[in-house]
């Protein structure tokens, strides 16, 4: 580079300085009410990490061999400590998807700092002092949004700064507003008729509990809706149960001598300078609720109004972030007790870089919508969610309804804001591209999390054109979609799948080509490019609409793109004629 710069690694001015050139980490120091600061500066944003698909491949791999590396050590070392013996299947229930988002965000992070120190002439950057700051968050939900956190970051960064041979001036800046990332929730302004509705679930839940029996079989969050639990409970001869999901609060605190004794105890070799510092800093990062909260959990757990020998535990949702779910579950099957887990959106079974996921791998049965990619447990069955619009069903006479993705977590290998700040563009490229009807007529639908994780959204929206119709969510998506002409999702989204399925006419762009999707799923996304449902660039996507706006029947129903919409469908969208029967017959074949 023609000259050094000042190394910005995070959102707050505290550690920019404004009086020389500077080099941004990512763009996700750059905050849009914040714009009128930081484009007055010299400043260039550092090129993002591992954003090719070779570099996905890659880094995807080399995730996965620390993961069955790390992972033996982590049982073992947990095992010893809880004094138990509990197999892989077990830990891998209970804290697989964290260890996967961990050494994932690991990568990315050491990749970042390492490409940058390369690539630039760095003349310093300032990092927090922070030396009581700890970076273990209370559970797998809070650790979301603690990759997100710009303090916790900048901890972070600190840390792996010094795994690195390097001469940049480092400025140490005091900052001891807090002692670790705390979670303190969504502030969702939840409607009175939610909240009615939700005590009165609780009610009725209270009330069934008079009427179960130790072996009943336990459905929750199982995406079929409830009317359609309580008819599969009835069909498999059981009085139905309306089970909600347990809320908890863990009062435990990190404590930093047990960790550091867990690691000085371990003897571990690494293969590199990567996994070296992923296991170094397994235990500063690893969440309260799998080592100083543990035993308070299963005291809660052993406590729960749910069946004490369940014969078999379905979602399709809870196997994530739900730890109660979690260790109930993984208690639960190691007495015996069957485990299914539907699939509950798009991307399994196509996805590159989830595969398998560990929902797949834990459950005996994992239920797909119509695909089976290797594993024993897949079973195809069908489209699962409750869909709430029929076959066929939507305005032709309506408006353009374009779907917006949401800003994902910071928990991939590659840097996901840049990633966004390019989607971002292209949101804007295909709107611009639009011939004055289908423009005019289009409603943007923001996504349901856009008010925390990009509150300023639709504030970029309307800067844009202060006349756009803006939903911001206050009206059910499956509302919008029968009244609109077309849906457009400018992403790979599960509502693709649902659409395709119900034989509503539907639209996509992206640009990254199939780069994401796996080899075997390849040539049903081609022919849903071929039939022009799909589209790689907004343009296209926008000069097909704009061809087809006044008579999007005639296009949809055409024999190309039926026969695309089937040919997909038959494998990754399947209809069920009787969702309960075959519900039925698939837990009883369980059973």
């Amino acid at each position: 580079m023609d000259k050094s710069r000042y190394l910005i690694i995070g959102n707050n001015e505290a550690t920019w300085k404004f009086d020389r050139p500077i080099l941004f980490l990512g763009d996700w120091c750059l905050l849009h009410e914040r714009k009128y600061i930081w484009n007055k500066l010299d400043s260039l944003v550092a090129e993002p990490y591992g954003m090719s698909k070779s570099s996905k491949d890659k880094d995807h791999i080399k995730s996965n061999e620390i993961f069955n590396n790390i992972f033996p050590i982590l049982r073992n070392s947990l095992n010893q400590y809880h004094q138990v013996n509990h197999d892989d299947r077990y830990w891998n229930i209970l804290l697989g998807h964290w260890l996967t988002r961990y050494i994932n965000a690991m990568i990315n992070r050491i990749g970042t700092i390492e490409q940058c120190i390369e690539k630039y002439k760095i003349s310093g950057v300032a990092l927090f002092t922070d030396d009581q700051y700890l970076l273990a968050t209370n559970d797998t939900h809070s650790s979301l949004w603690a990759f997100n956190d710009d303090q916790w970051n900048n901890v972070l960064y600190k840390s792996i700064f010094g795994y690195f041979n390097h001469n940049i001036p480092i400025d140490f800046i005091e900052r001891n507003d807090s002692k670790r990332f705390i979670f303190k929730g969504l502030n969702y302004n939840i409607p009175f008729y939610k909240k009615f509705n939700l005590h009165i679930k609780d009610t009725i839940s209270k009330f069934l509990k008079i009427f179960l029996k130790d072996n009943h079989i336990f459905v929750l969050h199982s995406y079929i809706g409830k009317l359609n639990e309580i008819k599969l409970q009835l069909s498999l001869k059981q009085m139905p149960q309306l089970w909600l999901s347990k809320d908890i609060k863990l009062n435990n605190k990190p404590d930093l001598k047990l960790r550091e004794d867990l690691k000085e105890t371990i003897k571990f070799s690494p293969v590199d300078y990567k996994e070296k510092i992923i296991f170094e800093m397994l235990f500063d990062v690893i969440p309260i609720c799998f080592l100083e909260g543990y035993q308070d959990l299963n005291e809660i757990v052993k406590k729960l109004d749910w069946p004490n020998n369940p014969k078999l535990i379905f979602t399709s949702n809870s196997f994530d972030t739900d730890e109660v779910f979690k260790f109930w579950t993984a208690s639960k099957i190691n007495q015996g007790t069957k485990y299914i887990v539907g699939q509950h959106g798009g991307n399994y079974g196509t996805h590159r870089y989830a595969n398998p996921t560990v929902e797949e791998k834990t459950s005996d049965i994992f239920l797909t919508w119509g695909w089976s990619d290797g594993l024993e447990q897949h079973t195809p069955a069908f489209v699962l969610n409750n869909l709430k619009y029929n076959d066929g069903q939507y305005n032709q006479n309506g408006g353009l309804l374009f779907v917006q993705d949401m800003v994902y977590h910071r928990i991939d290998t590659w840097d996901r804001i840049s990633e966004h700040r390019n989607y971002y563009k292209n949101q804007l490229s295909f709107y611009d591209a639009l011939s004055n009807n289908p423009q005019s007529d289009l409603i943007l639908r923001l996504h349901s999390s856009h008010s925390h994780t990009n509150p300023f959204e639709a504030k970029m929206w309307l800067e844009h054109n202060p006349n756009i119709n803006i939903d911001y969510g206050d009206n059910k998506l499956n509302k919008r979609i029968t009244q609109s002409r077309l849906s457009v999702f400018s992403y790979d989204s599960t509502g693709i799948l649902e659409l395709l399925s119900k034989n509503i006419p539907v639209m996509a762009f992206w640009d990254n080509n199939l780069d994401h999707i796996r080899d075997s799923a390849m040539p049903f996304y081609k022919e849903l490019i071929e039939a022009e449902i799909i589209h790689l660039s907004p343009r296209s996507a926008a000069k097909k609409i704009n061809e087809v706006w006044d008579d999007i029947e005639s296009w949809w129903n055409n024999d190309v793109v039926q026969h695309a919409r089937i040919s997909f469908c038959e494998k990754y969208a399947v209809q069920s004629k009787n969702k309960i029967t075959d519900l039925k017959r698939i837990f009883e074949e369980t059973l």
